[in-house]
């Protein structure tokens, strides 16, 4: 009985992790006095913009490629025109991070001839004799490691400043090859443009 409610215990919370690898979190943040992007034309990139990573983040350049690409096409069908070189009337920036985390839920574990009931209650059965409390059931801390990326896209004003900000949080999913992550980056960057104030 011990290891099939172990069992369902791990697959419940793998499960509930595993369905959030396909969703996509996107969080347009709130800037208080935005810069004005109502004349801009032109864009040029520059990364640099958007500052530092956080405490316990590292940053990833693998598929900036791919993301700037899929920004490049959402820009140039708003009407806005790339420029190779800053300055331009508006600057795009972005960030890629991943951060580790660690996921734990508790499980009940007791000896091989002993039941546990649903409120950590041990029990003991043997024979014909009546079930005895032995005692209750210490509850085991198991923990699951996940990566979490974080795509962060950022426009400026031909002032450098910060116009709009919006960030998208997903759970990567490790099985994936090259080609699908692509995929679902370019599916994350075309529900960040669908924020973007478009004049």
């Amino acid at each position: 009985m011990k290891y099939i409610f172990k069992i369902v215990l791990v697959q419940i919370v793998l499960l509930s992790i595993s369905s959030c690898v396909f969703s996509i979190r996107v969080v347009d943040e709130v800037i208080v006095d935005p810069g004005d992007l109502s004349n801009a034309k032109t864009y040029c990139w520059d990364d640099g913009s958007l500052g530092n990573v956080a405490p316990g983040e590292k940053n990833s350049s693998e598929f900036s490629a791919t993301i700037r690409d899929e920004i490049d096409l959402s820009l140039a069908g708003f009407g806005y025109r790339k420029s190779v070189q800053c300055p331009a009337d508006m600057t795009v920036a972005l960030r890629v991070t991943i951060k580790e985390n660690i996921a734990a839920y508790s499980s009940l574990l007791a000896d091989s001839d002993d039941d546990v009931s649903y409120y950590g209650i041990q029990w003991r059965f043997s024979g014909e004799e009546k079930a005895v409390i032995v005692e209750k059931a210490t509850p085991q801390e198991e923990v699951t490691f996940y990566d979490e990326g974080t795509l962060h896209v950022g426009a400026f004003d031909a002032n450098r400043k910060l116009s709009w900000h919006v960030s998208a949080y997903k759970i990567i999913d490790k099985t994936h090859t090259s080609a699908r992550h692509k995929e679902v980056l370019r599916k994350t960057v075309r529900a960040i443009m669908q924020k973007f104030p478009v004049n």
